[in-house]
């Protein structure tokens, strides 16, 4: 892309899917031939990025790989910084010409990390946007179960909602996604289990990967299952009351 009489890069946002490598799409793959650098999120400080363990049998080895922390934290204004410092460390290499990569876990436009790289970039450069398989379009499939039939309605919500937002989800919407269960289950189980739809449940951690885990069943339950951060949860009201 020519900007004046400077070449500068594009940036391809190119989601991952939830962990089965073999989930990648072919358009993320023939991308990776014309990235020159690669940022891929790291969840923990040290950790392996799971984006790239995804994405790696994928890539060139001509690309530069760059891995970023990206806190799971509370503290806004210290994750602010963090989605500065990285904005300008990949407008720097486009500026230099070099195509460049953000990889994120699913789909880039479902709770991702790159949305809030997405509003900071500059508006010079062009971006294309690579959507990826959802954990919950994989938890529906692996289950044989359809996600939303006819009339139904879907609700996608995080399991940092408020205990009143969540709630009000779960009596509204025919079926519900709660993502980002790890730390928020002992708040959700109640509200699921008060509106008895335990047994119309389901939850996986690490969907398509070595250690994934499925609970077909929410009334076995406790909240302290020491879930991986990778957790969806489906409630339906399908077959409410099933025992």
């Amino acid at each position: 892309m020519k900007v004046g009489v400077v070449m500068v890069g594009k940036l391809f946002a190119i989601g991952v899917g939830p962990g089965d490598p073999k989930l990648l799409t072919i358009k993320a793959t023939e991308a990776f031939q014309s990235i020159q650098v690669i940022f891929s999120p790291q969840a923990n400080a040290g950790k392996r990025s799971l984006a790239l363990d995804i994405a790696k049998d994928y890539l060139p080895e001509s690309i530069r790989i760059e891995t970023r922390y990206f806190p799971m934290i509370t503290d806004y204004i210290q994750k602010v910084k963090q989605w500065e410092q990285v904005t300008i460390e990949i407008e720097e290499e486009l500026n230099k010409g070099n195509n460049v990569g953000f990889l994120t876990l699913g789909d880039p436009n479902t709770y991702s990390t790159f949305s809030y790289i997405l509003s900071r970039i500059n508006s010079k450069f062009e971006i294309e946007i690579i959507p990826g398989v959802t954990s919950f379009a994989q938890l529906a499939s692996i289950r044989s179960v359809p996600l939303v039939l006819d009339d139904e309605s879907l609700c996608v919500i995080s399991g940092t909602a408020s205990k009143l937002k969540i709630k009000m989800a779960l009596e509204m919407f025919d079926n519900i996604v709660i993502m980002k269960v790890k730390r928020h289950l002992k708040k959700i189980l109640p509200l699921i289990q008060s509106l008895d739809l335990s047994s119309t449940s389901y939850l996986i951690s690490n969907a398509g990967m070595t250690d994934e885990k499925i609970y077909e069943d929410l009334n076995g339950l406790t909240g302290k299952e020491d879930l991986s951060y990778f957790s969806t949860l489906i409630v339906q009201r399908r077959n409410e009351g099933k025992k």
